[in-house]
């Protein structure tokens, strides 16, 4: 699949997300990387955490949401996103 086919499935209305805010988005995102780190590349890894930290950058300017406690040392479980804040059909 090529870039302009990722960027097509994307923007079509049925696969975007109703979860919009800036942490639901950064916890999906987190997510699906802690399922698929194990097959990345260290460089792979370190291009989609950078794609993330753009992508919370410009939120964090856009929209001035925050996190507002380190979260680095936080297990699953204890992540500041509300649980149910899940992929559709239980993909997490």
């Amino acid at each position: 699949m090529n870039k302009a086919q990722v960027l097509a499935l994307m923007m079509r209305r049925n696969h975007q997300s109703t979860q919009t805010d800036l942490l639901s988005i950064s916890e999906l995102m987190a997510e699906m990387l802690s399922d698929i780190s194990d097959r990345l590349s260290e460089d792979e890894f370190y291009r989609f955490i950078s794609i993330g930290s753009a992508v919370y950058s410009h939120g964090l300017k856009q929209f001035g949401e925050d996190v507002e406690q380190d979260t680095s040392e936080l297990d699953d479980d204890e992540w500041p996103g509300s649980g149910d804040r899940r992929m559709p059909g239980g993909r997490h």
